[in-house]
């Protein structure tokens, strides 16, 4: 599919890696701050990367890092 879009219109890609490191939050939070159009398939990262988080945060640490500071 090819969008044709006005000579003056200025685009930017933006490589962003599937998985960790929350990376499409943090670019979403800036483009939404700037003003600036959110695809859709990044805002899906997005909420992605919140469930994992939420997910994350919802388990308990291994006794052994609390411990030692390596989890075996």
């Amino acid at each position: 599919m090819v969008i044709m879009q006005a000579a003056d219109e200025c685009v930017s890609h933006l490589l962003v890696p599937d998985s960790g490191g929350n990376v499409a939050r943090k670019v979403v939070t800036v483009l939404e701050r700037s003003d600036a159009v959110v695809d859709a398939r990044l805002k899906r990262m997005c909420a992605a990367e919140r469930k994992d988080l939420e997910l994350r945060h919802g388990r308990p640490v291994c006794r052994s890092l609390k411990a030692t500071g390596a989890c075996q």
